[in-house]
């Protein structure tokens, strides 16, 4: 009893502390955010932006000259990197995959990094050629593509550093690409062919795969990092499918015209931003879709943030991860040429106010420490945090953060909210459950994000230490 009441006297004025530091929230916010100008930075013309790195620092694409690389916020001008194409950059800029010039055996998918230049994959030359390279992971040492193999024979390939390519199992009626792999390298996807013409597909690393549904025309065109998330075609529409199989149709920008198909290319982590575009024979048209407003063109996104008069966005072919920059490809004026790479930077989107589960968990004695928020973000509106599934009277650290890192994995679980901007030391009751009811401050900006989680004492683990899931509140 006495530890309990203990507990219970500390908890509350914990609480009255964390509502305190919510107070200061929108200060604490709007130092968090700098304000900046919106950017739209065209290349020069008949240059084609192909990829973005996920801190939206990198772009990557080919230009009269050939690929090239471009730090574009440091660098005045884009780096030629030789080559005969670059399709996509690790995160941190340091590999590119393409192709190349080989003097034996001339064009070879191959890896550029500045260190050792182009270097092939190894793959061996066939009938019909060699192959191409699609994608590549979030590091840099995984590469996915074509290979012809038994003459030819199309199929999908995986490259890793150390090991080297390996096709994958051909699927449906052959004729298969690996188009993109997701971050940590362990998802992959492209297409096979169907009963009537491409069909998505998927691979695992260890070579097995499947199909979405042999008898959809489509493709799988891309993910989000952890391959919670797919981005697939089918039969005209632009899909979402998440990691147990349950699909959003987001459909197509000229959702009136079945002349006209959608495909995605890109996504963020949480699932918040889409980019593609929409084709029609040789005709295309960039969007950007979220699920507040669903899917716009990439021109009427950058007139929402007062970029207007842009010219015209044919694609829209990668997004950064917090989704504030995106890169494609849009109408030059000049009559000869048809297209120029662009990139758009410091763009918002519109915020209904979520709360989102970040995952991240590992198991105590009571279970998983589940964390949820709940509240519509509106200033002077009640913002509620409650924690369930933990030992009783345990001793708890909470973490509140505006800019935390990338997710590191530690105790088992993943943790989310570091660095953090404010912790608190809290006590779970004699259920094993806390909660804290508090309104949420006034004059917070729009899309102002917060990040949050627990770390549970537990005896009854090898740590002592178990984690709650990640939760991110983002205001309207």
């Amino acid at each position: 009893m006495v530890i309990r009441s203990i507990s219970r006297r500390l908890s509350r004025a914990l609480t009255r502390s964390f509502a305190g530091a919510l107070a200061g929230l929108a200060v604490l916010a709007l130092c968090a955010t700098t304000a900046s100008a919106q950017q739209f930075v065209t290349l020069d013309p008949g240059w084609s932006v192909n990829d973005i790195s996920s801190d939206g620092e990198w772009v990557v694409g080919d230009g009269h000259g050939g690929p090239f690389v471009w730090r574009w916020k440091v660098d005045p001008q884009p780096t030629l990197i030789g080559g005969v194409t670059a399709v996509a950059i690790s995160n941190d800029g340091t590999y590119v995959a393409g192709s190349f010039e080989d003097l034996q055996l001339g064009t070879v998918p191959g890896r550029w990094s500045q260190a050792t230049g182009w270097v092939s994959l190894g793959l061996t030359p066939q009938a019909c050629g060699i192959g191409s390279a699609s994608d590549i992971s979030a590091d840099g040492k995984s590469i996915v593509g074509l290979v012809w193999v038994n003459g030819c024979d199309a199929r999908a390939f995986l490259w890793r550093e150390g090991i080297g390519a390996v096709p994958m199992d051909s699927l449906a009626n052959g004729t298969n690409r690996a188009t993109c792999i997701n971050g940590t390298g362990d998802r992959i996807g492209g297409f096979a062919q169907g009963s009537f013409s491409r069909t998505p597909a998927f691979w695992s690393v260890d070579g097995t795969g499947s199909t979405y549904d042999i008898n959809v025309i489509g493709e799988t065109f891309g993910f989000n990092e952890d391959g919670s998330l797919a981005l697939l075609s089918a039969d005209q529409d632009a899909l979402i499918q998440d990691s147990v199989g349950n699909v959003n149709n987001i459909g197509r920008l000229n959702a009136g015209n079945l002349n006209w198909s959608g495909r995605p290319a890109d996504v963020t982590q949480d699932g918040f931003v889409v980019v593609g575009h929409d084709v029609s024979g040789l005709a295309r048209e960039g969007w950007i879709w979220t699920p507040n407003d669903g899917i716009r063109s990439a021109n009427d996104r950058l007139a929402d943030v007062g970029l207007v008069g842009t010219p015209f966005i044919q694609d829209v072919t990668g997004v950064s991860e917090d989704g504030s920059v995106f890169v494609g490809n849009a109408d030059d004026p000049s009559p000869v040429i048809f297209s120029t790479g662009f990139i758009a930077s410091d763009i918002t989107y519109p915020f209904d106010g979520t709360w989102q589960n970040l995952g991240g968990a590992t198991p105590g004695a009571a279970g998983f420490p589940a964390l949820e928020g709940s509240g519509p973000l509106t200033g002077g509106s009640l913002a509620t945090l409650s924690l369930t599934n933990t030992p009783p009277n345990a001793i708890m650290l909470a973490w509140l953060s505006f800019a935390p890192g990338p997710p590191q994995n530690f105790f088992g679980g993943t943790i989310h909210a570091l660095p953090f901007n404010n912790q608190f030391f809290f006590f779970s009751d004699a259920l094993g459950e806390w909660s804290a009811t508090v309104p949420w401050p006034a004059g917070v900006p729009s899309g102002t994000e917060v990040w949050f989680q627990f770390l549970v004492e537990d005896v009854s683990v090898v740590y002592t230490l178990t984690l709650s899931n990640g939760v991110k509140a983002t205001t309207p």
